[in-house]
């Protein structure tokens, strides 16, 4: 076993049933820090306290690189449901994506750095009537969510009307 491994394995006898509840929670259930904090009745900062001293001790980069530490060290990577890692936001074949960085076959995937988002295109912003939605002012939200709400308020009671209708018209 080379150093960082046995590193590792010291670092996960060193974690507590705490260190060990939180992180079981982010690795089988994927849950944040605030939907953890709600399963085991403690605040969100004693979840990133335990989260962080976890990190830690177990010589990670981040929050999902902990869990995945923490997933290899337990046997239990291949359950994984979710790898965090970014996906491109525009759609190519797998042929073409390793073409464009550069690499001629699923053998150099390797090579390819993590975080790919950077170079691809940023994906469209939300958009309403032609106009950003960080453009318009609150007013303006304020406006389009009433109309939507009246909106949806004049279906549900036309829904209700039909079915009345409809109930009578059986009935009768």
């Amino acid at each position: 076993m080379d150093q960082l491994a046995q590193d590792r394995a010291e670092a996960l006898a060193l974690l507590t049933d705490k260190h060990r509840a939180c992180l079981e929670l982010a690795l089988r259930r994927r849950m944040t820090s605030k939907q953890i904090a709600r399963e085991l009745g403690i605040s969100k900062d004693a979840v990133d306290q335990r989260m962080a001293s976890a990190r830690r001790l177990l010589g990670a980069r981040d929050r999902d690189h902990t869990v995945l530490i923490y997933a290899e060290l337990t046997a239990a990577y291949d359950r994984i449901v979710c790898h965090p890692v970014e996906l491109p936001s525009r759609s190519l074949s797998n042929q073409e994506a390793l073409q464009e960085r550069g690499h001629s076959s699923l053998l150099s995937l390797r090579e390819m750095p993590m975080h790919l988002s950077a170079d691809w295109e940023r994906p469209a912003e939300p958009m309403f009537l032609g106009v950003s939605i960080d453009q318009l002012g609150d007013g303006q939200r304020t406006v389009i969510i009433v109309v939507i709400s009246v909106a949806i308020m004049a279906m549900v009671l036309i829904a209700l009307a039909i079915s009345q209708a409809l109930s009578n018209l059986i009935a009768a």
